[in-house]
């Protein structure tokens, strides 16, 4: 799977042959076959041929679209929407189910349970000198693990949740080096660089997860844990609950490793911090590589669902 990322404003992208044409201004043109391609990212003032569009329909590539001036997601472009439409009603059937909604809310959050109890047991053996946190994370982790059972309603399971993003969070601080700034969750507008991060890539795992709906032949507006609400995905955000410790993961270790630094963001009294436009081209190299195992977990919840969607009607 392939991420072409595209951060040059006059860019100029085109079909050519059955390739993408990228034509920068003063520069060669360069040509990427389609058949390559899985999803691709604009994050700059660009035009597209509508040929170019159509190929992208026609082979499955979601286009995720970023506003030039807000560095914020725009739009997803995305293929043609699945066409058995008995999955979708067996979906909004499932949603109107309490009990079926709490059982496949429990597995998600008690798979985001487990994925931060991993990262908390392998940041406690990689860093030693943490041990005292890392082990009051650990048994706070531990004290939850029979709550899950106990909850009675989703409404119930949100409160245990809340817990859990709290040490989430509490474990990222610990592993951020003091130039990411971070002295807890922030966000719309974020107002330091790891908060920008990991809203950045939340924003990216919810496209992805919008992408993986509706290839699935569901709705990814409604969901069976996030309550709906006005132009929230809230099927994409129940499945990238289980990835979120692995996301922050990441976003730490770009910065421990130096791959992303403070000195590549910029403040707005009314976007706040961002990241920068040499930034966003290691960020987005990184986030190629990373996304590969969590995209493909997507798409698997995403048929799981759907499967237990079209039995559901049935």
């Amino acid at each position: 799977m392939s991420l072409l990322i595209i951060d040059r404003r006059d860019t100029k992208l085109d079909l050519t042959s059955g390739r993408l044409a990228i034509r920068v201004p003063d520069e060669p043109v360069r040509h990427v076959p389609i058949k390559l391609l899985d999803r691709m990212v604009v994050h700059a003032g660009i035009e597209l041929s509508s040929r170019l569009l159509c190929a992208l329909g026609n082979h499955g590539i979601p286009l995720l679209l970023f506003s030039p001036r807000r560095h914020q997601l725009a739009g997803v472009l995305m293929p043609s929407v699945h066409k058995d439409a008995g999955i979708r009603l067996g979906q909004f059937a499932l949603v109107q189910d309490p009990a079926l909604c709490l059982r496949l809310a429990r597995l998600l959050i008690r798979s985001r349970w487990r994925n931060l109890r991993r990262r908390q047991r392998q940041a406690l053996e990689d860093n030693p000198a943490l041990r005292r946190p890392l082990v009051a994370i650990g048994q706070s982790l531990a004290d939850m693990s029979d709550g899950f059972g106990c909850v009675q309603n989703v409404d119930a399971l949100r409160g245990l949740e809340g817990h859990l993003a709290r040490q989430d969070f509490r474990l990222l601080a610990e592993l951020l080096p003091e130039s990411a700034g971070f002295a807890g969750r922030n966000r719309r507008p974020p107002r330091d660089p790891a908060n920008a991060l990991v809203s950045l890539g939340a924003t990216l795992l919810v496209a992805e997860a919008t992408g993986a709906a509706w290839r699935c032949g569901l709705d990814p507006y409604i969901g069976f844990y996030h309550e709906l609400a006005h132009g929230r995905p809230a099927l994409a955000c129940d499945l990238v609950e289980p990835l979120r410790p692995e996301l922050h993961a990441w976003v730490a270790e770009l910065f421990r490793s130096q791959t992303i630094r403070a000195r590549d963001f910029g403040q707005d009294d009314e976007q706040g911090c961002r990241l920068a436009k040499a930034g966003r081209e290691r960020f987005y190299r990184a986030w190629g590589e990373w996304s590969r195992e969590p995209v493909r977990r997507l798409v698997r919840y995403a048929r799981g669902l759907a499967r237990i969607a079209r039995k559901n009607r049935s």
